[in-house]
């Protein structure tokens, strides 16, 4: 008999749109890499209609699916409160801290692992005090009940060791690029179609102005080059918020645009198209950003933290620039030596590149079936 691995499919499991990519990207990997003994099958809210439920699990190469009879809403609150409201039991794997998390038996072949990527519930819960609030109570549910907390990088690992009781249960495991090198985008519409000609990419959250007025700043110093800015992330709450903060940097109207890109074709199409990407963001713990624009060979400014060191291993990869005073001004100096340079933007592209091949996918998954087999 198979044993049965559940992952939740459904928005209440990603509601970011890089967490919506990582959460299908692993669920094809799982599918792709599962043991002869295993078979995986998604999760869906009646919220997703039976056919959207049915083509889309189809499409992830799942032979079959379950839908529940509970909206995503219900089954929100339900799984929040530890109710695991008509969930089938078994093993489950969570690309979120979403899961049906209550008391299970191992004898029985019942586990529950979940995913972390960042930790803005602690660290800026003022941006979304509801949604903040949920998930530290999912993660106080997960810390009672969950077999393991994957993450994807040693520095998020550190910075939650200490947020509870989890011991050896905190399981680093790397994603993968959520881009598609080689795609053509030359025919994409909309946003996408509309990208000046000569352009870097900012990925910045917009939510959060502070690192991104940095940057529009140390992109307004003299010297440094006169090039168009695309900004991509979340839509702010304040349509005009990106466009006012360039204004307050000095820059002419019109230079920068946002893109709120929503999957990994309107990202691989920017990324590619791109000359350089900036990543300033000091709680990506994951080191998306940055992986993503190495995949595509594009040469990387990016922040000096520990998960963008730990992802890119050194200064051969990508250009860092510390936090601060002076970030604005780093952030020029970058710009300058990879626009001006031909030679330094083509060596950090190739050895971006190199680094991001280490990344895949398929690798994740297997580490995800090794957790699972030593639970």
């Amino acid at each position: 008999m198979l044993a049965t691995l559940t992952v939740p499919r459904d928005a209440f499991n990603a509601p970011a749109a890089a967490d919506r990519r990582y959460s299908a990207l692993l669920a094809r990997a799982l599918v792709e890499t599962a043991p002869s003994t295993c078979t995986v099958v998604g999760f869906y809210s009646s919220t997703v209609s039976a056919d959207e439920a049915a083509a889309e699990a189809s499409d992830l190469g799942m032979q079959r699916h379950v839908r529940s009879r509970r909206s995503r809403r219900t089954l929100s609150a339900l799984w929040a409160a530890g109710i695991a409201g008509g969930a089938p039991r078994g093993m489950w794997h969570s690309a979120s801290l979403f899961a049906p998390l209550h008391t299970h038996r191992h004898d029985h072949g019942e586990q529950v692992v979940v995913t972390m990527h960042n930790t803005l519930a602690w660290d800026r819960p003022a941006a979304d005090r509801a949604g903040a609030a949920q998930q530290r109570l999912l993660f106080a549910r997960a810390e009672r009940h969950a077999d393991a907390i994957v993450v994807p990088s040693h520095a998020l690992a550190e910075r939650i060791s200490g947020f509870g009781q989890l011991g050896d249960r905190i399981r680093v495991i790397p994603g993968a690029p959520t881009v598609q090198p080689g795609f053509d985008g030359a025919d994409d519409d909309g946003d996408v179609a509309a990208l000046p000609s000569d352009f870097i990419v900012v990925s910045a959250d917009t939510t959060h102005p502070e690192q991104l007025t940095e940057v529009l700043r140390g992109i307004s110093l003299p010297g440094t080059p006169d090039i168009a800015i695309v900004v991509v992330g979340q839509p702010p709450a304040n349509a005009g918020a990106v466009e006012e903060l360039a204004a307050a940097a000095g820059l002419s109207a019109g230079r920068v645009q946002h893109v709120a890109h929503s999957g990994s074709v309107e990202l691989t199409a920017i990324l590619g198209r791109a000359s350089a990407v900036v990543a300033p963001r000091i709680d990506d713990m994951s080191g998306t950003d940055v992986l993503n624009a190495f995949a595509m060979g594009t040469p990387v400014v990016c922040v000096d933290t520990p998960a963008y060191r730990e992802l890119a291993g050194d200064t051969d990869h990508a250009m860092f620039v510390e936090p601060g005073d002076g970030f604005a001004e780093g952030v020029s100096a970058s710009i300058i030596r990879v626009l001006e340079h031909a030679d330094v933007a083509s060596r950090f592209a190739l050895a971006g590149a190199d680094r991001a091949a280490a990344y895949t996918w398929s690798e994740t998954a297997r580490q995800v079936w090794r957790l699972h087999a030593e639970i």
